[in-house]
């Protein structure tokens, strides 16, 4: 699967709530998630895990090049997210941890994160499918961007795992 992104820093949610009420964005709820990232030798590799729900072991590629990233994914469900944490941690270092409150909404084929991240404080994320097209998800992602009032130059091109400081090595 393939995703179009941008992320964004924020000081607060409050004018992108409201954008996103006029625009009829649906809100679907808080997401409390806590991402480990393994040293693979290509790509990222992370376990998510959401309290009380099975995990989601993620292998991704993304351009870090460009306010407007291409990231393609893989997902594996993992029933057993604690004792899967450990055997990978002894087969892959453990590069970070990210945990995150993120507030979840929806606008046509997009989701839109308002993430809280423990350590580097509030953010905005917007993923557009590429199910379509890369044509149409860039449409959507540019259509977003101009209602949020957001330019080129707001955009991060890290990871939160790459904002956080670096973990020591064993």
């Amino acid at each position: 699967m393939e995703n179009l992104e941008i992320k964004i820093r924020l000081d607060s949610f409050s004018r992108v709530k409201a954008a996103l009420a006029r625009m009829g964005a649906r809100y679907c709820g808080i997401l409390r998630q806590r991402d480990t990232y393994f040293s693979c030798p290509e790509g990222r590799l992370k376990l998510r895990e959401f309290p009380g729900k099975p995990a989601e072991l993620i292998f991704y590629r993304r351009a870090e090049k460009g306010a407007r990233r291409l990231s393609s994914f893989d997902i594996l469900r993992v029933s057993e997210p604690r004792p899967f944490r450990v055997f990978m941690g002894k087969c892959f270092p453990v590069r970070a941890v990210v945990e995150k409150k993120r507030l979840l909404y929806y606008f046509k084929s997009a989701r839109i994160h308002l993430d809280t991240v423990k350590g580097l404080g509030n953010f905005l994320e917007i993923e557009s499918e590429v199910r379509a097209g890369r044509t149409a998800a860039r449409k959507l992602l540019n259509e977003l961007m101009r209602e949020l009032a957001i330019s080129s130059g707001d955009c991060i091109r890290k990871s939160y795992s790459d904002l956080l400081p670096r973990r020591p090595k064993p």
